[in-house]
């Protein structure tokens, strides 16, 4: 007998937390803003030019259309983009009247394991008055970043994210410019000063693998992704743990998160000439 075993842990009831989160004000960070003036200070202008810059229409070359130096003009987008400036909403949006909305980033809305967990953020946030904002990232850091900062010039209270594989640089921006931010399920461990909703991981894998060992079931292997996550590194060095622990060799089989179809297929087909009698897919 072969069996795949795959396991989800993530509890509806948790996402919960991640509004007492937002109204405990636990998102906020020490992290210094970035101002105009800093921008301005960098490039060697003037406050005024940045702004002229800034609120230009882009030409077809992709050089701002206004009474600005081409090359001064390019300085200036320059400047911006290497210190990852983006115009601090915050206050503008206290001086409107709040429109209670949060905006949600993952992966793939689509996805089987992310769609129920936007139907239940959408159904916690509406019971306490909010509207939200999806937009899905297909794991990619520019993509956040940009769905981030549109949410932030849509007076959004803050963001909930789950986020992708090399994204820490693209979320420190985030959270230099005071947005309050979320992480649910994945981790940033080196991104400080945020909200973290996370899986046990180590529960999870110990219950999975307990259960497939009191299945009897003695060659197992782990199916894992190419994906570099939190969630995907913690859970191989569990399994890991876990079966030299109990004397065996550890063996991860690796999927190409680009092409999962045709390499799962080819997994799963060696697996068992190989005699593996089960695939543990956390």
């Amino acid at each position: 007998m072969f069996i795949i075993y795959a396991i989800v842990l993530q509890k509806p009831f948790a996402f919960s937390a991640l509004l007492t989160i937002f109204a405990s004000g636990k998102t906020k960070t020490a992290m210094k803003t970035l101002t105009i003036k800093d921008v301005a200070k960098e490039a060697g202008v003037s406050t005024t030019l940045v702004s002229r810059v800034m609120n230009a229409p882009l030409d077809k070359d992709g050089t701002p259309s206004c009474a600005v130096n081409k090359a001064t003009a390019m300085r200036i987008l320059e400047t911006i983009r290497r210190m990852g400036y983006r115009p601090n909403t915050a206050a503008a949006s206290l001086r409107k009247k709040r429109k209670k909305r949060i905006g949600v980033i993952l992966p793939d809305i689509s996805n089987q394991y992310f769609a129920p967990m936007a139907r239940e953020f959408e159904r916690i946030a509406r019971d306490e008055g909010y509207t939200v904002l999806f937009g899905s990232s297909s794991d990619r850091a520019e993509i956040i970043e940009d769905l981030a900062m549109t949410f932030c010039y849509d007076n959004a209270d803050g963001i909930i994210l789950v986020p992708g594989e090399n994204c820490g640089p693209a979320v420190e921006r985030i959270v230099n410019q005071r947005i309050p931010l979320v992480l649910a399920v994945r981790d940033i461990p080196e991104v400080k000063n945020v909200g973290k909703v996370l899986s046990d991981n180590e529960k999870a894998s110990e219950m999975a693998l307990d259960h497939l060992e009191s299945c009897s079931f003695r060659k197992i292997e782990m199916l894992s992704s190419t994906l570099r996550i939190s969630t995907v590194i913690d859970r191989e060095r569990l399994f890991v743990e876990y079966m030299e622990g109990k004397g065996k060799k550890a063996r991860i089989l690796h999927c190409d998160y680009d092409n999962p179809e045709e390499s799962v297929r080819f997994i799963v087909e060696d697996a068992i000439r190989r005699g593996t009698d089960a695939l543990y897919c956390p």
